[in-house]
């Protein structure tokens, strides 16, 4: 008996054993993404204090990576590339301003002015080489002796924006309040720590009202202190792979290796143009060299698509909120998905109702060349230029799929669904003239 030979692992299986040792190890390192809720987001924490001589308002707005840097033109004055303590210290306080005009404070019936006392800015590292921004203000506002009065506290600052918006209510010692226990709850430690199992619906409060024995409680303390962040959040997931510091050569290539797997996994996906291609390939009898060159296409075009959707969006959100800039390229996603509808549409249609001349001599699609597939002296060459042009055809329309950034997974295969049985018709139609 032969001994038995151990055969070689494919490389499909190699790949495959590097996604799962890469998802197994960085499942429980926490998001690649810097800022929990996303690199555009901007948030809020307003906490109340309540104390014998005065409300404090500890307010803190989290700027994502996107919204930071786009408020470093406004902090860097003078324009030399960098962010001083005194320009930070500059735009913490015309901050504290713009803020205190979105507040409305409600004491017994008496609207209340309020004052920072202490402002602190913190640029701290995100991903990308791009830093996230924390921005602390403590507010005060007087109080005085006498009944049970109901105050009430409204934020306006960042309504359009999507982002964490928190409200908290903290009473000193001995303070007398009637309130709402769920205001007494603190979810997000002054955004410092976000709750993975809130973040799918992060709250979104506005306001709160309660009542209170003014003059009752401790006195507030002579110095605010400001919450302030110890660190960032770059050195999560995959960031704190590219490491020049930590990061050896063989760790680099084996994460390297592993998005390119998790890549690979990802264009099983729905759209990423794999309908077009493969009826095209199928219909047509392609060749290895069709495959990569259709494959690259289509490649090419999905990845520049990131680029370029990137672009218009950093451009658009000086003018625009960012949360309808997406909404913008939605609709443009859209719109280009029911022109590809429509083109199918007017082509079957022309199909449909051109009657086929005599001599043979007709046309593919609404712009192919008129050809003939019977026998003649230029048949050969006409079947060859019709050849190329559909190819080429073909070509722009897999480039044209993959710059659609499809908001629908399912309305993209259907689009494809039946733009790949327009192409699979025509082979089968070209396939019976040749023969």
């Amino acid at each position: 008996m032969n001994a038995l030979r151990r055969q070689p692992l494919p490389l499909s299986a190699v790949v495959l054993g590097l996604v799962v040792a890469a998802f197994a190890l960085f499942a429980n390192t926490g998001s690649a993404l810097a800022h929990p809720l996303g690199n555009f987001t901007i948030n809020r924490y307003a906490r109340i204090e309540v104390y014998s001589d005065a409300i404090q308002l500890h307010y803190v707005v989290d700027m994502a990576e996107i919204p930071a840097f786009q408020a470093l033109d406004g902090i860097d004055t003078d324009k030399d590339g960098t962010t001083s303590p005194e320009e930070l210290a500059a735009y913490g306080k015309t901050s504290a301003a713009n803020y205190a005009k979105n507040f409305t404070l409600v004491v017994d019936g008496k609207a209340q002015a309020v004052s920072a006392i202490e402002t602190s800015v913190q640029r701290l590292p995100g991903q990308g080489g791009l830093d996230t921004m924390r921005i602390v203000v403590v507010y005060a506002a007087p109080t005085a002796k006498g009944s049970q009065a109901s105050v009430t506290f409204e934020d306006r600052n960042f309504n359009d924006r999507v982002g964490w918006k928190e409200i908290v209510v903290r009473p000193s010692e001995g303070a007398q309040v009637t309130i709402d226990p769920a205001l007494l709850v603190e979810h997000s430690n002054a955004l410092l720590e976000y709750p993975a199992e809130t973040l799918k619906s992060a709250p979104d409060m506005r306001s709160a009202t309660f009542s209170f024995v003014p003059g009752s409680g401790a006195k507030a303390p002579e110095s605010a202190s400001v919450q302030t962040a110890t660190s960032g959040r770059a050195s999560t997931g995959f960031a704190a792979l590219i490491n020049k510091d930590t990061g050896s050569f063989w760790v680099i290539v084996f994460s390297l290796a592993a998005a390119f797997g998790f890549g690979m996994i990802h264009a099983l996906a729905p759209g990423h143009g794999k309908t077009v291609v493969a009826a095209y390939l199928v219909g047509s009898k392609g060749t290895v060299r069709h495959a990569v060159a259709l494959g690259a296409t289509v490649t090419a075009t999905h990845t520049s698509t990131v680029y370029i959707v990137g672009f218009i969006a950093l451009a658009a959100s000086s003018q625009f909120a960012t949360e309808k800039v997406q909404l913008y390229i939605g609709v443009a996603a859209g719109l280009m998905i029911i022109a590809m509808g429509l083109s199918l549409f007017a082509n079957r249609a022309l199909r449909y109702f051109r009657p086929v001349a005599d001599d043979g001599f007709h046309k593919h699609g609404i712009f192919g060349p008129q050809h003939s597939h019977m026998p003649g002296p230029n048949a050969l060459a006409q079947g060859a230029g019709a050849a190329e042009g559909s190819t080429n055809r073909q070509i722009h329309s897999h480039a044209a799929a993959a710059l659609t950034p499809s908001p629908s997974p399912d309305s993209f295969v259907a689009g494809e669904g039946s733009q790949a049985s327009d192409m699979v018709r025509e082979q089968l139609h070209n396939h019976e003239h040749a023969h």
